[in-house]
C-alpha cells in the first residue's frame, strides 16, 4: 500500500485500542514486530510493513500517545493509581520483545493484562499493608484474567503458526505443537476455577452464576473442540466468539 499517514495511524489505533487505553502501548507491538509482520500473511498489510506509515511517524505517534496516557491517568486518577499502572505499562513494552527471547510471550501478555486488576483496586482506596484480608478477590481476578488471556492468545496465534515457524518467531503455539489443545484445556480449567472463586469471593448472585459462569464454563470445551489447527480461519472465528462472550459476561456482571 502507498504511504498514507492518516489511514495508517487510524489502523494502528484501531488494532490496539483496547490494550492501548489500558497500557499505553499503541504502536509498540507494530514497531517491534515490523519485520516479523512482513513475513506473516495475516499481518503484512498492517501500516508499517505495508508502508502506509514510516517508522519515524510511528515512533512520534507512540511517544505522543504515551505522554498523553500518563498525563490523563495522573490528572483523572491521581498519583497512587498512576504508580499502580507501572507494572502493566512496563510489561506492555517488554511483551513485543519476548517472542525473540522466550517460547512463551503469551505468558507475558497474560501478566500484562492481569496486572490491570491492581489500579482499580488501588483506586478504591486499598493497599496491601492495610487490606491483606481483602486480597482474595483481586488475586482470583488476576488468575482468571491471566489464564484467560494466555488461552485466548493461543487460539488467536494458532492462525499464524506456519508463518511463525518459518520466520523463527518464538511462540507458545509453536512450542506446544501437537499438544496445543492440552495446553488450552489446562488453561481452560484454570480460568473456570479462578472465575468461580472470584464470583464466590464477591458473593455473586444466582443470576451471575446461571447466566455468567455457567455459559462461560460451557464455552471452554466447545472452543477447544471446535479449534482446527490445520484451518487458519478456525482460530480467528473462535477468537471472535470469545471476544463477544467477554462483552456478554461484562454485561451480565
Amino acid at each position: 500500500s502507498p504511504h498514507n499517514l492518516v489511514k495508517g495511524l487510524w489502523q494502528l489505533s484501531r488494532l490496539h485500542t483496547f490494550e492501548g487505553l489500558s497500557t499505553a502501548s499503541i504502536g509498540c507491538i507494530d514497531i517491534c514486530d515490523k519485520d516479523f509482520d512482513a513475513q506473516v500473511a495475516r499481518t503484512r498489510k498492517r501500516p508499517l510493513p505495508s508502508g502506509m506509515v514510516t517508522m519515524n511517524e510511528a515512533l512520534v505517534a507512540f511517544f505522543g500517545g504515551l505522554v498523553i496516557t500518563v498525563a490523563v491517568t495522573f490528572v483523572l486518577l491521581g498519583e497512587r493509581v498512576t504508580w499502580a499502572m507501572g507494572p502493566p505499562w512496563v510489561l506492555s513494552f517488554i511483551y513485543p520483545l519476548c517472542k525473540r527471547v522466550i517460547w512463551a510471550p503469551q505468558v507475558v501478555l497474560g501478566l500484562t493484562m492481569a496486572s490491570c486488576v491492581l489500579p482499580p483496586w488501588v483506586a478504591l482506596g486499598n493497599d496491601y499493608n492495610n487490606n491483606r484480608d481483602n486480597i482474595a478477590l483481586p488475586t482470583s481476578l488476576f488468575g482468571a484474567i491471566f489464564s484467560w488471556l494466555v488461552y485466548l492468545d493461543l487460539i488467536y496465534a494458532s492462525q499464524d503458526r506456519p508463518d511463525d515457524e518459518k520466520a523463527g518467531v518464538k511462540s507458545l503455539v509453536v512450542f506446544l505443537g501437537k499438544n496445543l489443545k492440552l495446553g488450552l484445556a489446562a488453561l481452560g480449567v484454570a480460568q473456570i476455577a479462578f472465575f468461580a472463586q472470584a464470583a464466590f469471593e464477591a458473593s455473586a448472585s444466582r443470576f451471575l452464576w446461571l447466566f455468567g459462569i455457567l455459559p462461560w464454563t460451557i464455552s471452554v470445551p466447545w472452543s477447544i473442540l471446535s479449534l482446527d489447527p490445520k484451518d487458519r480461519n478456525s482460530g480467528g472465528r473462535i477468537f471472535l466468539f470469545n471476544a463477544v462472550l467477554v462483552l456478554y459476561l461484562t454485561a451480565v456482571a
